[in-house]
């Protein structure tokens, strides 16, 4: 398989193929094939490969570049094979979603190769339906209620594969596009800040045009934040002078000292009577104990 004849590689690698499990102690040497530069052997390389099944495993990398080669035949080999490898997780069937985006042939067959080596796991039919070049995205046949808990569900799930689609070249300005689609269709809460602050760094850090738009939502929430603290504020205030005023003592003996002053001050303009006999009279005697005695002119 080493022959620098490439009709001869590409005869040993299908007899490699025919060999089903058996093939297994070939495996070095398809490694080697699947790079190599004649497209028939590395496409006879995956189909052999796929032929293994799910002990191969570790090809899984190597027929995720191909997915993305330029040779029709090379790509189909290599879903063929990944279809074989068994149950992937999430973000290994995101460079499967990406080579959807380079044939129209192909696509329908990708995307159900997605789904069926995902199992049907929840986080991955959610990705198949917003990326991968589906025919209607959520928004518009009506799969997403745009409502804050569906829309913090997609974009958590976008945020854990951010990383993993840095070098898909196709899915990652997908990716993008669904993040402000989903931000702008959401009513969001100031507690969601910190997850739309996420997007909008990675955006950013991305040079992606969409970052804008993620922060100005980002600032209208922080003033609606700002307005609710100083409400929360001014209400507590109140509730608190409230409460105090309520609790305020009435009793009599806060209130003598007050009307003790009264009576004085009611006093010092109540004159007594000077009468006959050299007795005076008080106004109202009974009440002003404290009395101021003025004589008036006979």
């Amino acid at each position: 398989m080493r022959d620098d004849d490439w009709s001869v590689r590409f005869t040993a690698v299908k007899a490699v193929g025919n060999l089903d499990l058996e093939a297994k102690q070939f495996i070095p040497q398809l490694q080697q094939l699947l790079r190599d530069e004649n497209s028939d052997v590395s496409s006879a390389a995956a189909k052999a490969v796929g032929e293994i099944g799910s002990e191969a495993k570790k090809f899984i990398p190597q027929l995720q570049q191909l997915l993305s080669d330029e040779d029709s035949n090379v790509r189909s080999a290599a879903a063929t094979a990944v279809s074989q490898m068994g149950k992937l997780n999430t973000q290994e069937i995101l460079p499967i979603l990406n080579a959807a985006h380079k044939s129209s042939y192909e696509e329908a067959r990708l995307r159900f190769i997605a789904y069926f080596v995902s199992a049907g796991e929840s986080n991955a039919v959610t990705l198949i339906q917003w990326l991968g070049s589906p025919k209607e995205y959520p928004y518009e046949n009506n799969k997403f209620d745009d409502t804050r808990k569906e829309g913090k569900k997609v974009l958590n799930l976008f945020a854990e594969i951010w990383e993993a689609t840095e070098l898909l070249e196709e899915l990652r300005p997908e990716l993008e596009r669904q993040i402000a689609k989903v931000v702008d269709r959401v009513q969001w809460q100031p507690q969601d800040i910190n997850l739309l602050t996420t997007h909008h760094e990675n955006l950013k850090a991305a040079s992606s045009t969409h970052a804008d738009s993620i922060n100005t939502k980002i600032k209208l929430l922080k003033g609606i934040q700002v307005f609710s603290y100083i409400w929360k504020f001014l209400l507590l205030h109140a509730i608190t002078w409230f409460t105090l005023l309520s609790l305020y003592p009435k009793s009599r003996e806060i209130q003598t000292p007050r009307l003790d002053s009264t009576l004085c001050h009611q006093n010092l303009y109540s004159p007594t009577i000077k009468t006959s006999a050299n007795s005076t009279v008080s106004p109202d005697s009974s009440v002003y104990p404290i009395r101021r005695n003025i004589n008036f002119p006979v």
